[in-house]
């Protein structure tokens, strides 16, 4: 065989190796790891914009373009409803960013000069190699082909003159593209922008300009749209920390865990997790040091060139090594500012992770010495080992029994689904980890909500007024997912008056039969128009509490919270009232911190309930079972008591707020229940 073939049968091997590893993993994760809720997401939304909706952020979240759902529509009704179905879309545009990387490295350097970086594109980092063929966290792998897209763009303005213009509105319409689609594109997006704008030739710069500008501005329109027209959309993900704390954060555990981990040594078992492996213990701080050490010097560098270049040509020009090491170098920078970031925030540095590899290419303008070229060379395929033996001992880890369970909460749900079925029951409430995976295999059967946004609280949550509006609805909860647990589960039942009939099935738990109590169950509003109220302070403003609308509210205008302050309700004629029910709304926070009850019965004034605390209801009982995410009010029950008027009395104020009630709603006990005698007859 001469020299030729065996290249070609060398290259073929590889990339069949990087193709096995790949499937390997794909396999694995659908053989043993139901699809999550995050995943079926994309796959939910899809639907929904097959089905003429334009969405402009991912289902219940208040951040991130849903690009890949978009990219997903097409194939939504031939995909299956399980864990194949759900990756098959995010492994497809791995792939396609893997082939878009090596077509860029490929322009900057020759493959002579560049196979060994092209090794660490087909075998990358396991934690990369995870994401993009194993569990694709929604969204980013959509955001890593656009912004290698984006790159290739700006690297074919250089290369290809002919279409300067084109090439820099595509590169600056999938750079803002990659920033809606996720906010961890700004390092990408920076860059690339700059790239365009800093070229050895300034004359094409009038056409390249406006070109990239106005790409631009059309790539990130679904940002600035979803920011006029969804009030609060990015709050939540914007946040960032102070320099002294953003260097804490750097040293150690960013140079010495996050970011040597994210680059393949010793990844978690499972986006983003505390739980790593440890097949080199020590390896990955070593990794990590050397890295931050080698980013900086490429710092350096980078600035002494477009110094010597800006001197020579009176023009600053930004290089294709400074491209990557400004990439490089501002997601890491960002990782430590950002305020959500934390030390298992793997996924926060992906751009660092995706274009590293092409700082390690030989520069295209001068030739490398023979002995450097085999160091880096060697280097390279050391790492690449690392790389391949890190992602196997992570498919290993995956097929473990239990690892769905231990290490992703993600149990199977197909008892419980099967439960639901036998009673006939359509509708659930489930913790995010859960809910949009029951939708989701049974392709809409059975609609499940959260029962708030417990991830982004007071945020849209899909579903939930089809659940809520149900008169038939199961609750279905694991106490391995965090949020709404059984036990939590139960105890609020308790607390509110509720009891249901409640199942075990596999590792999850299946609440339906919703009762109130007897007790709960025979309260009866009174009439608000039978009510008159009264306050010690500002009592003319007494009767906002009590004209149906929960954005009034009576308060102690001017008047700080004090011992003593009451607040009073009185009918008509003698009720036996069993309970009140206090809407606070927005101004919970205005609450005394202890209240007293006082009943006005036939021998005058008397307390029936003393310092009671402001404990916010834990849900409502509507259409026959729970609903929680109304406004905040709290119920308080007294002991069944015929009485013509009730107090409010604050115990202990809060003496730096006012007190606020928007409503107050009386309840009375019906007759076929008994009352707690009134007067010297009582026991």
């Amino acid at each position: 065989m001469d020299k030729h073939r065996l290249h070609i049968a060398t290259g073929i091997l590889v990339l069949f190796l990087a193709f096995a590893l790949r499937l390997l993993f794909f396999t694995t994760s659908i053989t043993h790891l139901p699809a999550s809720s995050d995943e079926v997401l994309s796959i939910l939304q899809a639907k929904r914009i097959a089905a003429g909706h334009t969405p402009l952020l991912v289902k219940a979240n208040t951040y991130q373009f849903p690009v890949e759902s978009y990219l997903s529509t097409p194939f939504t009704r031939l995909l299956p409803r399980n864990a194949f179905g759900a990756r098959f879309i995010p492994l497809l545009l791995g792939f396609a960013t893997t082939g878009f990387l090596a077509f860029i490295m490929l322009q900057l350097v020759p493959f002579k000069r560049s196979w060994p970086a092209l090794l660490l594109l087909l075998f990358p980092s396991a934690y990369l190699l995870m994401l993009q063929t194993a569990y694709m966290i929604p969204q980013h792998n959509s955001l890593l082909l656009l912004c290698t897209l984006a790159v290739a763009a700006a690297v074919l303005h250089r290369k290809k003159r002919e279409y300067p213009a084109c090439y820099a509105a595509a590169a600056g319409l999938l750079a803002g593209l990659a920033f809606s689609n996720h906010l961890v594109a700004l390092p990408v997006l920076v860059m690339v922008v700059l790239f365009i704008m800093l070229d050895e030739h300034p004359h094409y710069l009038r056409k390249s300009t406006p070109a990239v500008l106005a790409g631009l501005i059309l790539g990130t329109a679904p940002y600035w749209l979803a920011l006029r027209f969804l009030p609060g959309a990015y709050g939540a993900v914007t946040g960032m920390d102070t320099i002294p704390k953003a260097i804490s954060k750097l040293w150690p555990y960013t140079i010495t865990y996050t970011l040597p981990r994210a680059l393949g040594f010793n990844p978690c078992h499972f986006p983003d997790s505390r739980e790593t492996l440890e097949v080199m213990p020590g390896l990955e701080s070593v990794w990590g040091i050397l890295f931050v050490m080698g980013l900086l010097a490429g710092v350096v560098y980078e600035a002494f060139r477009i110094t010597r270049y800006t001197i020579r040509n009176r023009w600053p020009t930004l290089t294709t090594g400074g491209l990557f090491t400004g990439i490089c170098a501002i997601t890491l920078l960002l990782f430590v500012l950002n305020k959500r970031s934390t030390v298992e925030s793997f996924r926060y540095l992906l751009p660092l992770v995706v274009f590293y590899p092409f700082l390690l290419l030989p520069s295209p303008d001068q030739p490398s010495s023979r002995p450097l070229s085999l160091v880096r060379t060697c280097g390279i395929l050391v790492v690449a080992g690392i790389n391949i033996l890190m992602t196997i001992r992570l498919a290993e880890s995956w097929q473990t029994p239990g690892f769905a369970v231990k290490q992703a909460n993600i149990a199977d749900i197909q008892p419980a689904i099967a439960r639901l079925r036998e009673l006939g029951i359509t509708h659930a409430c489930a913790s995010y980890w859960a809910s949009y995976r029951m939708t989701y295999e049974t392709d809409g059967a059975i609609t499940c909500s959260q029962p708030i946004n417990e991830r982004f609280p007071g945020w849209y949550v899909p579903y939930k007024a089809k659940v809520d509006a149900s008169t038939n609805v199961a609750y279905v909860l694991t106490e391995g997912i965090r949020f709404l647990k059984p036990h939590i589960f139960d105890r609020h039942l308790a607390t509110m008056g509720v009891t249901s009939q409640r199942e075990i099935h596999g590792d999850f738990v299946v609440y339906h039969d919703f009762r109130q109590t007897e007790s709960v169950a025979a309260r009866t509003l009174i009439p608000p128009d039978h009510l008159v109220l009264s306050a010690s302070h500002n009592s003319a403003a007494a009767i906002q509490a009590n004209d149906g609308d929960p954005e009034t509210r009576w308060m102690t205008d001017g008047s700080f919270q004090e011992s003593g302050m009451w607040f009073q309700a009185a009918w008509d004629q003698p009720r036996t009232v069993s309970a009140i029910r206090i809407t606070y709304h927005r101004y919970y926070h205005d609450h005394p911190p202890l209240m007293d009850v006082r009943l006005r019965t036939e021998t005058g004034w008397e307390n029936v309930t003393n310092g009671i605390p402001g404990t916010i209801d834990k849900f409502e009982f509507l259409n026959g079972h729970p609903v929680y995410g109304g406004i905040a009010r709290q119920t308080i029950a007294i002991p069944p008591r015929t009485a013509r008027s009730i107090q409010l009395v604050i115990n202990q104020p809060n003496p730096r707020s006012c007190w606020s009630i928007c409503e107050l709603e009386c309840f009375e006990q019906s007759a076929s229940l008994p009352v707690t005698p009134t007067g010297p007859d009582r026991q």
